[in-house]
This record gives structure tokens, sequence and C-alpha cells, in this order.
């Protein structure tokens, strides 16, 4: 089936996707942003951002590790590579494979793994899991 033809092919999204010059001053891509700590004016600065990183449109930076422009760069891509509404990505397949886990089973649920499921995650499972 042939696309239409005001939407643009493969290697048209792959040249431009995770793109933004207002965040990137210009540049090509985003520079890596490295850092930790987030200035904020004041306390009521502080927790309105925390608000709308919460509550709202998840717009504010809090901390480094919830992500800069350098992630955001990155998700936009992914998205739109994807076909996806949101991404998340994660410092080790590790810590991709068990956040979820963490996040959405609750004590009582049961989950099944298969055999060949990564060794740590079996691991994860078997030892830390269990507990909860």
């Amino acid at each position: 089936m042939n696309k239409p033809k005001d939407e643009p092919g493969l290697q048209t999204i792959l040249s431009h996707c995770g793109r933004n010059l207002e965040a990137s001053g210009g540049y090509v891509n985003v520079p890596p942003y490295e850092g930790s700590t987030i200035i904020h004016d004041d306390m009521d600065d502080l927790f309105g951002r925390v608000d709308n990183h919460l509550y709202g449109d998840g717009t504010a930076r809090t901390y480094g590790t919830d992500g800069g422009p350098t992630h955001e760069a990155f998700y936009e891509a992914m998205n739109k590579l994807e076909g996806g509404v949101g991404t998340w990505a994660f410092s080790t397949g590790l810590a991709g494979c068990t956040i979820p886990m963490m996040a959405f089973l609750k004590t009582g649920d049961h989950m099944l793994v298969t055999d060949s499921v990564y060794g740590p995650t079996r691991q994860f499972c078997e030892v830390l899991l269990k507990n909860f």
C-alpha cells in the first residue's frame, strides 16, 4: 500500500525526529545535558514545578534525573519512529525489566515468567519480588 503524498518517508522521519531548534539553540542535535540539581527561584517555584511534574503536563524540571532536553529529544524521536504516545528509557536492561514490575504488581498478584527470561530478572523475581 502506498503512503499519502503529504506523509514523509522513513528517511525524512529519521533525519528530522527528535530535532528541537529552540532547545538546541539552532544546532542539529540537542546537546547532552549532564546534571542533577535544578535551581529554583524559591520554595513556591519548587512546589509549583513539582505539582506540574506530578499532576500537570510534566514539562517543569524538578531534578536532573527526571530528564532534560536531551531525554525529551530521544523520547520524541522514539515516539515518532515507533508510533508511540509515551517513551521512557532506563539506564540498564535490568532496570527496564524490573521497574514496570514494581510499578504494576501488588501483593497477591501472580506473574508468569518464561524459563528463558534474562538471568538477573529471574533472580530479581525469585529473590526480591516474591518478598513483596
